[in-house]
């Protein structure tokens, strides 16, 4: 069974010219990556962009990202397609701030009784379309109905057990906080080591995104920047709790 193992985010303690050089083999060999899946099928372009992003590398790939994104509006988008496929097409799409209208039965698949059933074999198509009903606004009722629906079947899904420790770590989190609602940096970390753990993963992606994390940690140098910070944190907790120490004014000690 594959377990999470916590990605090591410690600063590089010297960033020397080879370090900063296989950074930059690593970077241009994951953008030749991006150009040349083109011709390959929807859902693996769909999935490798996705996994950049969640990597936390999309920045260094804007122009190849989009490329791709375009490619598929014109050429790839179908109304036959999984769930996965159709919400992994969607949220990318609406990431690069194309304006389209999904017309694949499966985008309002969760009206039908068939869901019920389909969602337990397609947990990952059902995840997407719980992370995409995050886009909604107000007034959008399907998409309302779709984040009450998912919500309650991806939690009988993990409450089951039958599916895989990676997966069932995607959807825990999912449940607790939108990946859309969590801080860029720190949802790439957490997803660094989830992605490590996973058996089919890209080693080259991985060490680039890994490498670019650490570098970037390195770059900002906040311990030395900004030493005082922790401090505060401390300093502000017994300040609050010297000041409203009775029981009855916990709610002040909270906040």
């Amino acid at each position: 069974m594959s377990k999470i193992v916590q990605f090591n985010s410690t600063n590089l303690q010297n960033v020397d010219a080879k370090t900063k050089l296989q950074h930059e083999e690593l970077k241009e060999e994951v953008r030749r990556m991006i150009k040349v899946v083109m011709d390959d099928e929807l859902l693996y372009k769909l999935r490798l962009i996705d996994t950049i992003k969640q990597l936390g590398v999309s920045y260094h790939f804007e122009r190849e990202i989009e490329e791709v994104l375009l490619n598929i509006y014109e050429h790839d988008y179908k109304d036959d397609q999984t769930l996965e496929t159709t919400l992994f097409n969607s949220d990318c799409l609406e990431r690069m701030d194309l304006v389209i209208l999904l017309v694949s039965p499966f985008s309002f698949l969760f009206f039908t009784s068939n869901l019920v059933s389909y969602c337990f074999c397609d947990v990952k198509g059902l995840l997407e379309l719980h992370e995409s009903s995050h886009l909604r606004v107000h007034g959008e009722d399907i998409l309302e109905e779709a984040l009450d629906f998912t919500t309650t079947h991806l939690g009988l899904a993990k409450a089951s057990g039958t599916i895989e420790y990676l997966l069932s770590a995607l959807v825990s989190h999912a449940l607790y906080k939108s990946i859309r609602k969590g801080l860029p940096r720190l949802e790439a970390k957490r997803f660094i080591s989830i992605y490590q753990g996973d058996a089919s993963h890209n080693k080259t992606l991985l060490k680039f995104a890994e490498l670019d994390f650490n570098l970037r940690k390195k770059g900002l140098d906040l311990t030395t920047k900004l030493p005082f910070v922790r401090d505060r944190l401390v300093e502000g907790y017994f300040w609050m709790l010297g000041v409203y120490f009775e029981p009855q004014y916990s709610f002040a000690r909270r906040y």
